[in-house]
């Protein structure tokens, strides 16, 4: 996906780039609470030039907020490769990405972990760590809240809320030419702290702040 905006997340970023960089790569977990930029943070990384440069165009970002067991993460998966999912959605994505180096970001994995282990199955856990384990694969994964899927040893990134400064600077950006408006506006510290540094919040805002 596009990039967009993306501010005040270096410190996050560099983490990210260094862990998918790592010679002994690990699957990377995303946590935060909902509209703190995780998926921004991801997509921010696969756009980075040394992700490009060292993954091409295998670089994949895997939405999952509508699949609900492991077949329906395989069958997503085959899909943003460019394959027919078939009745075996995981042999079919597991052999193209035995092919070549590539980067994996699941995004949304909560969705299909959390509805599969309310049925008792640990299924997506270990489609997960059977993804991490494949010769070539960096995994990365966002996931709402602050919990790691079992099976598989990930290395959590904690995303924290916007600072002010950066917070300031994504509102006035997001605000468009209104932003010139409100970049003297002493109530804007105060509605800024009201959204917690939340990105998604800030943004939605400033948005709404240009009419």
């Amino acid at each position: 996906p596009p990039l967009g905006r993306f501010v005040g997340r270096q410190t996050d970023l560099e983490q990210l780039l260094a862990w998918i960089e790592d010679d002994v790569p690990g699957p990377v977990a995303v946590l935060g609470p909902g509209g703190i930029g995780k998926s921004k943070l991801t997509v921010a990384a696969l756009h980075h030039e040394r992700v490009a440069g060292r993954f091409g165009d295998r670089r994949l970002f895997v939405r999952l907020e509508d699949a609900r067991d492991d077949a329906g993460v395989w069958a997503a998966l085959a899909r943003e490769l460019g394959l027919e999912p078939g009745p075996r959605p995981a042999a079919v994505a597991t052999a193209a990405l035995r092919a070549a180096p590539a980067l994996v970001a699941l995004d949304n994995a909560e969705t299909p972990w959390e509805a599969d282990l309310a049925t008792g199955s640990t299924a997506v856990e270990e489609a997960f760590a059977r993804l991490a384990e494949l010769p070539g694969v960096r995994l990365v994964a966002s996931l709402r809240g602050f919990e790691l899927p079992g099976v598989a040893a990930w290395r959590p990134l904690l995303v924290e809320p916007l600072p002010e400064d950066p917070a300031r600077a994504l509102f006035l950006g997001a605000a468009g030419h209104e932003g010139e408006h409100y970049r003297t506006d002493p109530d804007l510290p105060q509605l800024l702290a009201r959204l917690d540094g939340l990105p998604l919040a800030i943004e939605l805002a400033a948005l709404r702040a240009q009419t």
